[in-house]
């Protein structure tokens, strides 16, 4: 739900190009909508004789002799042969690794883990009829004129730039109206959140410049900021969930523990999006898949 929530139009109507493993580029649709990746999933291990747990949350990922065994959910021991962490290194090497002994040069790097930029979002109903724009779903990035990691660089040190980048996304809605969303960047630190309702209306009269009659075509708004994703959708906002810096770069997905991987935004490859995040998940299954077949 959460990805839905974020593009402001339901799972099954959410449209895949932020899945796409070639890049951005245009919205697609997988057959049967959104719903039927994870369920191709599903249907693939269950065809397998996988079993899958819900609310099982782990509590400790089970080491010995730096091979990782199994994981300790709610008490029990559940044996596999590979372990897969889907959650912050940091919460996976300091929280369920806890008291396996890492390296000191790796346990410095996980500890200067910082997070990146967090969203703020307008979500909009339009006019269907007063808008301009192609039909189907659209994506519209405003990137600055100059420099873009001057811009992100004043992003990161709580500076609202003249200039930010920002994207407004147009689902098709029905035949009258199109949801409409606006996400730009939160400066770091910002709690002001009168200050982030100034932008977020700034910035929805910009993209006027580029979606003509774009203001005028406005027929409902709710501007959900960083400081109020938390109780009004239930979780952070995060659009680059790692800040890399000179002091911290995303590690690899492979963990200094025999048969244990961390995939998902905080490792490589480097960049945010969902994109960054399905890539990880994919060489690592490809690296198990290949040195299970060296094995055999």
């Amino acid at each position: 739900m959460r990805a839905g929530l974020f593009h402001g139009c339901l799972p099954d109507d959410m449209p895949g190009y932020t899945f796409n493993p070639k890049g951005y580029g245009r919205p697609f649709y997988p057959l049967g909508g959104m719903q039927s990746i994870p369920d191709t999933l599903l249907n693939i291990i269950k065809k397998y004789d996988g079993e899958i747990y819900t609310t099982a949350p782990v509590d400790k990922i089970l080491i010995k002799n730096n091979k990782a065994l199994g994981v300790l959910v709610h008490g029990e021991s559940v044996r596999a042969d590979f372990i897969i962490s889907s959650v912050s290194i940091v919460q996976t090497v300091l929280k369920l690794c806890k008291d396996t002994k890492f390296n000191s040069i790796f346990l410095n790097q996980i500890k200067s883990y910082k997070q990146g930029l967090q969203a703020s979002m307008v979500f909009m109903i339009v006019d269907k009829a007063k808008i301009n724009v192609e039909h189907g779903n659209v994506l519209y990035v405003y990137l600055p004129p100059y420099d873009l990691n001057k811009t992100m660089h004043q992003l990161f040190k709580g500076i609202y730039p003249d200039e930010p980048p920002f994207g407004v996304f147009l689902t098709r809605g029905n035949e009258a109206f199109r949801p409409a969303t606006l996400l730009f960047y939160t400066p770091k630190g910002e709690t002001n959140k009168q200050r982030l309702m100034q932008e977020a209306e700034r910035l929805v009269e910009k993209a006027a410049l580029f979606i003509p009659k774009f203001t005028s075509s406005i027929l409902w708004k709710k501007t959900v900021t960083s400081l109020d994703y938390p109780h009004e959708i239930g979780f952070k906002s995060c659009v680059l969930p790692v800040a890399e810096s000179k002091g911290y770069k995303k590690m690899p997905f492979k963990l200094p523990v025999k048969n244990l991987y961390n995939v998902g935004s905080s490792v490589l490859p480097a960049g945010g999006g969902t994109v960054q995040a399905v890539k990880s998940g994919l060489q690592c299954a490809e690296f198990i898949y290949s040195s299970a077949e060296k094995s055999f």
